[in-house]
C-alpha cells in the first residue's frame, strides 16, 4: 500500500462503517503503512481505541472527525496539536465553522455539476481559505468527484488528496 487512508469509518461511527481499530492496525502494519487514521462522521468516540491500537503497533495515530455539510460535501478535520482539538469540537457542537489554525482540513466536495453548484463550491473554498492556513488546507477526491474539483484545486493552488472513505476491510 503506497498511501495512508485518512477517511476511515470505524465501528464507532454509528452505522457509517464497520472497521475495528485493532483489525485495521494489524492490516496496515502488515502493509508497512506508517499511520493509523480515523475520521468517523460526527464523533470522536473511537479516538482512544485507535490511538492505543496504533501505538501498540508503532504506528502514528491520526485522530480526526468528519463533518458532513448539507448539500456541499464533507470536511475531514485532524488536529495538528493539542490546540487543534478545541476548534474541531467547537465547530461540531455549534455547527459553525471555527478558525482552524492548528487543524489539517480536507474539504471533499459533494457530487453534482451545474453552474450554481460551481459558484457555491468556489464561495465555500474562498471562505474556508480565510480561516485555515494554506499549508493545512486540501481538497479531497473521491470516485464520484467531478472534473470541477481538480480545476478548482489547480485554479486556487490547493493540494489534492484521495478522500474515498474506507468503511470496512476484507
Amino acid at each position: 500500500m503506497k498511501y495512508i487512508p485518512l477517511r476511515v469509518y470505524s465501528v464507532f461511527s454509528r452505522g457509517y462503517g464497520a472497521v475495528h481499530p485493532v483489525f485495521l492496525a494489524d492490516f496496515l502494519k502488515n502493509k508497512n503503512v506508517p499511520s493509523l487514521a480515523v475520521s468517523d462522521p460526527f464523533t470522536v468516540i473511537g479516538w482512544e481505541w485507535f490511538r492505543t491500537a496504533a501505538e501498540k503497533r508503532e504506528l502514528k495515530p491520526l485522530l480526526g472527525m468528519e463533518i458532513k455539510l448539507q448539500k456541499m460535501g464533507s470536511l475531514l478535520l485532524f488536529p495538528l496539536s493539542a490546540e487543534g482539538y478545541f476548534p474541531i469540537v467547537s465547530s461540531f457542537n455549534s455547527k459553525v465553522f471555527s478558525a482552524m489554525k492548528e487543524v489539517m482540513v480536507i474539504f471533499i466536495p459533494g457530487s453534482g455539476s451545474c453552474g450554481e453548484r460551481n459558484a457555491q463550491l468556489l464561495s465555500a473554498v474562498v471562505n474556508m481559505k480565510k480561516q485555515i492556513p494554506a499549508q493545512n488546507f486540501y481538497l479531497g477526491l473521491e470516485w464520484n468527484s467531478q472534473r470541477q474539483v481538480i480545476e478548482l484545486a489547480k485554479k486556487n493552488k490547493i493540494p489534492l488528496v484521495w478522500g474515498q472513505p474506507i468503511k470496512w476491510v476484507n
